[in-house]
């Protein structure tokens, strides 16, 4: 019993010191996460590679298994199961640094000293930005209160995942798609991650999409100040939403 706590305890202490903010990250429906490179998403599947995976293999996920994705320098997507993808926060939570709560409808809260109840989780925020419900009080920490039946798991500075409400537990049974929502699942447009290298630029990249320069900038927040020819910065991250296969 004392090597297998010992084990448990190293295999935790491993867990929590590999992840780097430095790089994309994914966290699946079943609680499982890691640091990954992302290449593609789409309302099927997501595309990415472990980082550290010398074999450089790219591995696929099909969007319903997957909560949610950092993508560096961009920030939280999350994504539904039918393919949806939803906005997060700009920064994820430095697993080193806080605890997080992630809910079930899509968000990523920094937290300290959680307390989960029969009815709710409670916590203490870092800062009134650290907590999207229940926040209270006028320094820089305060208390939050969520319902219990709204988080999706805990993670702790040790590593520890805590399911609170597993996924299947919560989710209805699919209904037959309307003749609208198919025809828009159609034209739907896809997620791309594109690498800059060296000698892009936002017009070459709108061409390479065959997507605006003005809808490249507001993705991305380049200011509408930026020049169309001005080289971008090799290796950063642009997102970009297009009905082009690539």
């Amino acid at each position: 019993m004392r090597i297998q706590r010992l084990f448990t305890l190293l295999l935790l202490t491993t867990i929590s010191t590999c992840s780097t903010l430095a790089a994309d990250h994914i966290i699946f429906r079943n609680g499982q996460e890691g640091d990954v490179k992302l290449y593609q998403i789409t309302d099927d599947k997501v595309i990415f590679g472990y980082i550290g995976d010398k074999t450089g293999t790219r591995k696929e996920a099909p969007t319903k298994d997957v909560y949610m994705v950092y993508i560096d320098k961009q920030g939280n997507v999350y994504l539904t199961p039918d393919g949806k993808r939803i906005t997060g926060e700009a920064k994820r939570v430095d697993p080193k640094k806080s605890d997080a709560i992630y809910l079930i409808k899509g968000a990523e809260i920094a937290a300290d000293d959680i307390r989960v109840t029969d009815n709710s989780v409670q916590y203490t925020a870092k800062s009134k930005s650290s907590g999207l419900l229940g926040m209270v009080g006028k320094t820089d920490k305060g208390d939050g209160v969520i319902n219990k039946s709204d988080v999706f798991m805990i993670r702790y500075k040790s590593g520890m995942i805590d399911i609170i409400n597993p996924f299947e537990a919560v989710e209805q049974a699919p209904k037959e798609a309307t003749k609208e929502e198919a025809t828009a699942k159609e034209t739907r447009l896809r997620m791309l991650i594109h690498t800059v290298k060296s000698g892009d630029t936002i017009a070459s990249i709108a061409r390479e999409y065959e997507v605006s320069e003005d809808d490249l900038r507001s993705w991305n927040d380049i200011s509408s100040k930026t020049s169309s020819s001005a080289q971008l910065k090799v290796g950063r991250s642009i997102t970009v939403y297009t009905r082009k296969a690539k």
